[in-house]
């Protein structure tokens, strides 16, 4: 019976990476982005 949980384990990951990599890709580009102004926003907070 462990071995059909870590399946269903498995098989419940696999879903939600396969669910957030579809809404990363459905989100779109990003534009205008700046490194450096992220890292100084994040240094503020």
């Amino acid at each position: 019976m462990d071995g059909l949980r870590l399946l269903e384990q498995r098989e419940t990951k696999i879903a939600a990476l396969q669910k957030a990599i579809t809404e990363g890709f459905e989100s779109g580009i990003v534009e205008n982005f700046s490194m450096d102004e992220l890292q100084k926003e994040l240094d503020v907070e």
